[in-house]
């Protein structure tokens, strides 16, 4: 990588290489129709491969000071707004599984043609988060400041909570002997439901509610993170299946679409009981889980086994329908036979 300003010259680098010129078309090829997201300056090339972006790389007015957090779908950055002098947090469309970084531009491009489909919609399911937050006004969940285009893909910075997750906090309080109060506990409830109950009146469910998800402050305001799950009621008809076992209603575990206030409900009660009781139930709601789902698989097996029966059945009484109704032909045919 080019030596930085300040870096001695010993440093390593790469030299005699040209990168390739930046692409003419963006994500308007993708996503085509859509309106065009403001491009980020794009400054010199990556010349050693790297998955995230390095400390005191520039998008718009942000500066990458480290990695927060790495996901199948995306990463997540603290970054500094050089303009209002600020630290945000960055979070960069990267689903890994379908798309990799170019070790040249640190562009993130599809794997494939094949993986072109998969990319864009994790891409489209990206920006619809985006657009969720945006939506969104309330002390208890993240507020998103900007969404802008760079390297291939898309970014959305959000204002930087200072604050602990609920399971950072669980597992401190377990490993000193303590554990939550009651009235601790019910003003935590009191709050998430609340926050809650302002997503449901505008029909959108977070669908991913969990102690890793719920951040609180040091006025102990909880917060909640992380909206790539969620989803609004008349979108849910295209709702891929995520999952957190322990977390996750049994109609999302199951695949299922009629998800609703009772599914969010349900992993709040799930959260609440984990940090109550702390590392003694999780584990068994896991295992109820696996169990539901192996039952659920095999009654789906033993259906289509009967389903195929049924089309057996209806062919041998096509078979025997036909034979029946040549009957008489068949005794011409075996007087013939012995005629002669």
């Amino acid at each position: 990588m080019p030596a930085e300003e300040g870096q001695p010259d010993d440093q390593p680098r790469v030299t005699g290489q040209v990168p390739p010129p930046a692409p003419t078309t963006g994500l308007e090829q993708i996503l085509p129709g859509r309106p065009p997201l403001p491009h980020a300056e794009e400054k010199g090339a990556f010349f050693v491969y790297q998955r995230e972006l390095a400390p005191g790389t520039r998008l718009e007015q942000y500066e990458i000071i480290r990695v927060l957090g790495s996901g199948g779908f995306g990463i997540t950055y603290l970054a500094k707004d050089l303009f209002l002098n600020r630290n945000v947090v960055i979070k960069e469309n990267f689903p890994s599984r379908y798309s990799y970084r170019d070790p040249l531009t640190g562009h993130i491009r599809p794997n494939n043609e094949h993986d072109l489909e998969n990319y864009t919609w994790a891409l489209k399911s990206f920006l619809s988060e985006a657009q969720t937050l945006a939506e969104l006004n309330n002390p208890g969940i993240v507020r998103i400041l900007s969404v802008f285009e760079a390297n291939g893909t898309a970014y959305f910075a959000m204002e930087h909570i200072t604050g602990l997750s609920l399971d950072y906090l669980g597992e401190k309080l377990h490993s000193t002997g303590h554990r939550y109060t009651e009235d601790e506990l019910k003003g935590l409830l009191t709050r998430l439901l609340r926050i809650l109950d302002y997503l449901h009146s505008r029909h959108i469910y977070h669908r991913d509610i969990k102690p890793g998800n719920i951040l609180l402050t040091e006025e102990g305001t909880p917060v909640l993170i992380d909206f790539g799950a969620a989803r609004h009621a008349l979108k849910l008809h295209a709702a891929t299946v995520l999952t957190t076992q322990g977390y996750s209603s049994p109609e999302q575990a199951l695949g299922k679409t009629n998800i609703g206030p009772w599914s969010d409900l349900y992993s709040v009660g799930a959260t609440k009981t984990q940090i109550a009781m702390e590392n003694d139930v999780v584990p068994k709601i896991k295992l109820l889980f696996e169990g539901h789902t192996i039952l659920h698989s095999r009654l789906a097996q033993l259906n289509e086994m009967e389903r195929i029966l049924r089309e057996v059945q209806s062919d041998v009484l096509l078979l025997k329908n036909i034979v029946a109704s040549h009957s008489g032909d068949i005794r011409m045919l075996k007087r013939r036979r012995i005629g002669n």
